[in-house]
């Protein structure tokens, strides 16, 4: 009897503390993440999975692997990407002797939370992702960071709060996360990327270069930790082409086409970053 009236009288205390700390605890603020259309299953929202282990690989234990020697290459992002996927399948092609095929979902002024919805949303974007032995990904931060970084324009927006830069880790993360859900069970290829940026003369003219450099330090520190939660290699484009110090303008090297994108030269720069990380795989 006795026994019983102790468990009782814990199990009362315990409610009481229980009420006590949901009384006393603040709400919780929700970070705004775009919404899920209701096309799409419950069971494709992001989803935090286990860290895969990165597999040590020779070209023959790769295509044994993925059991084919025809690969699809699935590109997801903005215009970032149209340099080095000029070059990048070519190279998985002389390395490893598979025949890739690319599927582009990389299209101009596409932000994080752009891809996200579109990759969430577009079937045959989701069927092409579940069929690619590789994928690379990458959304730009536009939307939450402003238009002044890029512009040199003092009216535009420019916001590189850290609620901001944390925002960007989210979409980026339910980006890879949507990825390795359509390629679960499956030997798998990911990368994502540093942006190199081309706007150092902008910078350096409205005097900002410190402070856009500083966020640009921070956006890239939320990608390496986007790839390294879930064993995503990731390319350092930034320092490939704004060099060790970060103070380097790919236009005054002559890697650029029109200012901001790769001729291809910088193509081959830039794609040279990915071939160096070499074909390690994970499966989700």
């Amino acid at each position: 009897m006795k026994t019983k009236l102790f468990y009782a009288g814990a199990l009362v205390l315990a409610l009481c503390v229980i009420a006590l700390v949901a009384c006393a605890a603040p709400t919780p603020t929700a970070t705004p993440v775009p919404p899920t259309p209701s096309s799409v299953p419950p069971t494709h929202a992001p989803t935090v999975l286990p860290i895969p282990t990165r597999v040590p690989l020779t070209a023959p234990t790769v295509i044994a692997a993925m059991g084919s020697k025809e690969w699809n290459y699935a590109v997801l992002g903005d215009s970032s990407s149209w340099g080095f996927m000029r070059v990048f399948p070519k190279y998985i092609e002389e390395d490893l002797g598979v025949k890739v095929k690319l599927l582009v979902w990389a299209f101009g002024n596409l932000t994080s939370a752009n891809v996200l919805e579109q990759l969430r949303s577009d079937k045959q974007e989701r069927l092409e992702v579940s069929q690619s032995q590789v994928v690379t990904f990458y959304g730009n931060p536009l939307h939450l960071i402003g238009t002044r970084i890029t512009s040199g324009n003092a009216s535009d927006k420019y916001d590189c709060s850290s609620q901001a830069v944390a925002q960007y880790k989210t979409e980026m993360g339910a980006i890879a996360d949507e990825i390795l859900l359509l390629r679960k069970g499956q030997p798998t290829i990911i990368r994502t990327y540093t942006r190199f940026m081309p706007f150092y003369r902008i910078w350096h003219a409205t005097g900002q270069f410190e402070e856009y450099r500083r966020c640009v330090a921070a956006l890239d520190a939320a990608i390496l930790q986007v790839g390294k939660e879930r064993g995503i290699l990731v390319a350092d484009t930034g320092l490939a082409l704004n060099g060790p110090n970060h103070d380097q303008d790919p236009n005054d090297k002559g890697y650029l086409a029109d200012g901001i994108h790769e001729n291809d030269e910088g193509a081959k720069v830039v794609a040279d970053v990915f071939r160096k990380l070499g074909y390690a795989y994970i499966v989700p």
